[in-house]
């Protein structure tokens, strides 16, 4: 039996976002009036647990997107960390959260 915690990704600040998108309260990007595209998204989590399953989630609009996942089982390292970065075609208004 597995048991998945899931939490969002909230930064407390952006690497790049001219239209100022992203809201630090929240941990969501929201595409801005007029600013449909393509975005590139990116974030990494890092965990201390002997055995782990870790999973990048990005969510649009509240809805699972595919991801990155990466099994760790029995991992001499006490440390596990990992990264992902996905490319999404946006409508203005949508809106991405990271897990």
């Amino acid at each position: 039996m597995f048991i998945w915690f899931t939490t969002v990704i909230i930064f407390n600040h952006e690497a790049l976002d001219t239209n100022s998108g992203y809201d630090t309260s929240t941990g969501r990007f929201t595409v801005p009036s007029g600013q449909a595209g393509k975005y590139f998204f990116s974030g990494g989590i890092q965990m201390r647990n002997d055995n782990a399953d870790l999973r990048i989630i990005f969510e649009v609009n509240g809805n699972f997107n595919i991801g990155t996942h990466h099994s760790v089982l029995n991992h001499s390292s006490a440390c596990k960390a990992m990264s992902g970065s996905k490319v999404l075609n946006l409508a203005a208004g949508d809106y991405v959260e990271l897990y």
